[in-house]
């Protein structure tokens, strides 16, 4: 079988997002044949539990994560294991580790954000957001070839599986689902639960999604405990489809959760947790995909609380911001993706 290395990191600074995007790749790349790897420099026990159920393997490096070491030992997996493909997914994979894994003639494809490297050597770059542009790779190779927008979204095949869910649009929303990503360094959940909470309603029925790698699980759960609403907290949830289709609106860092809830066509509240996340959001709230309150430094809680209060009492609102988010993602992302890897294998078999 043909083996695919990908080369990610995930942990409490980095978050799951990078990791859980490529997973949705590797899951379509599993699909039509291939084996993925998944190849990271620090141990992650909440992705070899994922990759575990997923019947995909892991590797460790022990170098310093983008560094020279890191591309050479890369390569001298790939060579043990027979790989030809080599996907990137993190912001510390520069152009000489671009570089020194294309002079070993391995096929390479960068998953990106923003144009971080000073120079691209892979064969594919895939850059996701609203805010993708070509101008972020002028310094790229003749051969190298993007992938650019909301179409190449990556999703994972059990988002893929609620592709015809039919959402019910209340009049008033009062199901709401909070989750603010892997780790949440900053603690945002708690100023999103205090800003809930000054709503003292008991209509409001609050799930809030707390990750493997957020250390904060213990005092999230004590401040939930209160008599205003009905307050959930799940750990590690491994239903994100489920829990979107049952909310009616959701409070997320402004990450690539952004396009799951933009599938699911459930209306958002999005605050920006990381400096990268900025123009995606303030994309998305131009474009009434979603409300974008800012960063999250900068966000009062009152400013929170309203912003919910206002979407949950706007019907119109609502209808409008979840026909957009289905609009710009399809759910065929990685099949879309795939495809072009696969060509470039047999267009280069060819002209051999």
């Amino acid at each position: 079988m043909k083996r695919i290395l990908i080369r990610v990191d995930a942990d409490e600074y980095i978050g799951m997002g990078h990791f859980m995007r490529s997973l949705a790749l590797a899951q379509e790349c599993k699909r039509v044949g291939y084996q993925p790897v998944f190849v990271m420099s620090k141990k992650c026990t909440q992705a070899e539990l994922i990759l575990e159920d997923e019947g995909m393997r892991i590797k460790y490096l022990n170098a310093g994560i983008g560094s020279v070491n890191d591309a050479r030992k890369v390569v001298c997996l790939a060579e043990a294991l027979s790989a030809g493909w080599i996907v990137l997914d993190g912001y510390c994979f520069g152009a000489e580790y671009q570089k020194t894994l294309k002079k070993a003639g391995l096929y390479l494809l960068c998953i990106d954000d923003y144009g971080h490297a000073s120079n691209y050597y892979a064969d594919i770059i895939v850059n996701q957001n609203l805010t993708a542009s070509e101008k972020f790779y002028c310094k790229r190779k003749p051969y190298s070839k993007l992938l650019l927008g909301t179409r190449y979204v990556l999703l994972r095949s059990d988002f893929l599986s609620w592709k015809s869910h039919k959402r019910v649009i209340r009049t008033t929303a009062n199901r709401l689902l909070v989750t603010m990503g892997g780790s949440d360094p900053r603690n945002s959940t708690t100023k999103v639960i205090k800003a809930l909470l000054r709503l003292k309603t008991s209509m409001l029925k609050v799930k809030v999604v707390v990750g493997a790698l957020n250390p904060n699980y213990d005092k999230l759960s004590r401040l939930a405990v209160n008599k205003i609403m009905p307050l959930e907290i799940i750990r590690d949830s491994r239903n994100m489809p489920q829990l979107m289709a049952w909310a009616d609106i959701a409070i997320s860092a402004a990450g690539s959760t952004c396009w799951e809830l933009a599938f699911m066509k459930l209306p958002a509240v999005v605050i920006v947790t990381a400096g990268n996340q900025k123009k995606n959001a303030e994309k998305l709230g131009y474009e009434d995909v979603a409300i974008n309150l800012g960063e999250e430094y900068k966000v009062a809680i009152g400013d929170i609380s309203s912003s919910v209060e206002a979407l949950m009492n706007s019907y119109s609102r609502r209808k409008k911001m979840l026909m957009k988010g289905r609009s710009l993602v399809g759910g065929d992302g990685a099949k879309k993706v795939v495809k072009e890897m696969l060509s470039l294998v047999i267009k280069t078999t060819l002209m051999v």
